[in-house]
């Protein structure tokens, strides 16, 4: 709504996925129009590798996705590229509103062996049914950030998203300083962080492999 208010006021976005499809640039490395800004775009390969260092012998993964999303429909696209290089099938798990996801991901219990969720808003804002139908079948969910961890996913190598828009803020004081929006170029996080949630793991049985325990942030669920 703001970029199509004005074409002269410069315009910052903070943690939109997938800018291009949102239709808000064209070229991320050079923004032609009036706005730029900061990608929270989360490092699938890195989401669907660590599923596989704590599920090793995984072959399918389901990704719960809104499918008025159009940033969740890109992250789907892209998890199926990156997970046919790593030997895994993706069952997709549709849905369009929270009351739908409890029997969708149940559903599809029997044919995964592990959730990557993706940054999708109304998944994000649900953590509490995934996390209900997750332990109640003993199956671990991957997560894209911190909050999602703490709200029920059992790990996640996911960006901090305070850093991100810090990003953002220090581009509004190079605008103000100046500087035109077409020699600012959309950028992502500078650094991902590994993240994991003992008390889910615990609840799961699960033994979090050494080499990825002694690198991973370690957080309890949300009181």
């Amino acid at each position: 709504s703001a970029s199509q208010a004005t074409d002269e006021i410069p315009i910052l976005f903070t943690a939109v996925t997938d800018p291009v499809t949102a239709g808000l640039v064209e070229n991320p490395d050079a923004p032609e129009g009036n706005v730029t800004g900061t990608t929270d775009m989360a490092p699938i390969d890195k989401q669907l590798e660590l599923g596989l260092k704590i599920v090793p012998n995984a072959k399918r993964v389901g990704i719960p996705y809104n499918t008025s999303e159009v940033n969740s429909q890109v992250q789907v696209e892209i998890a199926k590229e990156v997970a046919a290089t790593l030997g895994l099938e993706v069952v997709e798990i549709p849905v369009t509103n929270s009351s739908e996801i409890e029997l969708a991901i149940s559903g599809k219990v029997g044919q995964i062996d592990f959730l990557s969720v993706p940054s999708d808003n109304l998944i994000a804002t649900s953590m509490s049914i995934v996390k209900k139908v997750a332990l109640d079948n003993n199956i671990v969910v991957i997560g894209v950030d911190e909050p999602m961890v703490k709200n029920g996913a059992l790990a996640c190598e996911g960006i901090d998203y305070y850093q991100l828009g810090y990003k953002t803020g220090l581009m509004a004081v190079d605008i103000i300083k100046g500087k035109e929006i077409k020699d600012i170029p959309v950028a992502g996080a500078d650094s991902t962080e590994l993240v994991i949630n003992e008390e889910i793991a615990d609840a799961l049985g699960i033994e979090i492999p050494e080499d990825v325990r002694s690198s991973a942030k370690i957080v309890k669920g949300e009181d």
